[in-house]
């Protein structure tokens, strides 16, 4: 059996078929520039806080920098006779001092250098500085570390009359490993440290020995840390200065 198709039935053009109007475009194209807009934003945000945070960190290097103090010349090293038996006579000689002068590398505007000791004005014994120090030096070898350090310092040449190092200005800073006192009956001399909280060697056997290597650390409110670092002779001499 045949079936007949109906000849007046037609089917419509895209009958069947979906698509979209014009306003449905416009909308996702206003979607795809919104999102990019904010996607740019959060990126131009991003690149001008990291170009922020870089410029910051080249102003703080190069103040660092022009803040940061140099050693001058040579560090000394002093012999000395140390009591280390509690009878106010020398017994045992090892370096008593370390010395050198700092000025500043870039010439900065200031520096606070006040010196953590003073020397007595009459019995020239060694004394805490009522005046609050901000620099700090620290000494360590393989076998001791003090932190904190007993230091005097003086200028050296041009001075307005403060503790601050500033243009043109050069300060001679003294490092004392162990104490240096006074007493009536046998004047001045140098002792071991009584205890662990002293800035002074407290061990005879800390003291430091022939060719034995030891670090200063200078380290100022401002600038870098000043590292010191010199080795010892294999002979010692009243006074020697270091060159390596």
């Amino acid at each position: 059996m045949y079936l007949m198709r109906n000849p007046c039935k037609q089917t419509r053009p895209g009958h069947g078929e979906h698509g979209i109007t014009g306003l449905e475009t416009a909308i996702i194209l206003i979607a795809f520039v919104v999102v990019a807009a904010v996607f740019a934003y959060t990126v131009l945000s991003a690149g001008l806080f990291a170009s922020g945070k870089s410029t910051e960190a080249v102003y703080e290097g190069l103040r660092t920098t022009k803040e940061t103090l140099h050693v001058q010349g040579n560090v000394a090293a002093v012999l000395g006779s140390i009591d280390t038996t509690g009878n106010r006579a020398g017994d045992t000689d090892s370096i008593v001092t370390l010395s050198f002068k700092l000025h500043s590398a870039m010439l900065a505007e200031w520096i606070d250098l006040t010196p953590a000791y003073v020397q007595h004005h009459t019995q020239n014994k060694l004394q805490q500085n009522s005046v609050t120090h901000t620099t700090v030096i620290n000494f360590n070898t393989s076998e001791v570390a003090i932190p904190d350090c007993a230091w005097t310092a003086y200028f050296v040449g041009k001075n307005d009359g403060d503790t601050l190092l500033e243009k043109d200005e050069t300060i001679a800073v003294t490092v004392w490993l162990v104490d240096y006192d006074y007493h009536p009956s046998v004047g001045n001399y140098y002792e071991l440290g009584d205890d662990g909280d002293d800035p002074f060697l407290d061990d005879a056997a800390n003291l430091l020995q022939p060719n034995e290597t030891f670090c200063l650390q200078v380290i100022s409110d401002k600038g870098a840390v000043l590292t010191i670092e010199k080795s010892l002779p294999a002979n010692f001499d009243p006074l020697m200065k270091l060159d390596r």
